[in-house]
């Protein structure tokens, strides 16, 4: 069997939830069958939206597994929450070293993923 390719997502509001859900489904099914390669998947929130009609009302509705990093960037202007996003998820990606990471595209989140790419060897999809 070919070593698991580790994959990060980085979510932080209801859009991205939202995409991200099928994603988890498929990615465990994936894992349960007898696939030639299994998935590690990390689940990166943002932290940008925090209160539960905002945040916890879609993990629990679609079933969404907790987080394996919270950012907890909270609020702020775009600028700060892009730039806190920046240094918070670059420390988490060096740490856990994903082949790719799936940015769930939504208006800065983009710029966080093209970025991180930019400076590192990770691919960003």
């Amino acid at each position: 069997m070919k070593k698991s390719l580790k994959i990060a997502s980085i979510a932080g509001a209801r859009p991205q939830f939202i995409k991200l859900a099928p994603l988890i489904r498929a990615i465990q099914i994936n894992n349960k069958s007898n696939a030639k390669q299994k998935i590690e998947h990390l689940v990166i929130h943002t932290g940008q939206h925090y209160d539960y009609e905002m945040n916890r009302v879609f993990f629990d509705e679609f079933g969404i597994p907790e987080p394996d990093y919270n950012l907890e960037v909270g609020s702020g202007s775009h600028a700060f929450q892009t730039g806190e996003m920046m240094k918070r998820a670059e420390e988490v990606l060096v740490k856990t070293g994903p082949n790719w990471v799936l940015v769930h595209y939504r208006n800065f989140l983009f710029v966080l993923g093209t970025n991180l790419s930019q400076f590192s060897s990770i691919s960003t999809h």
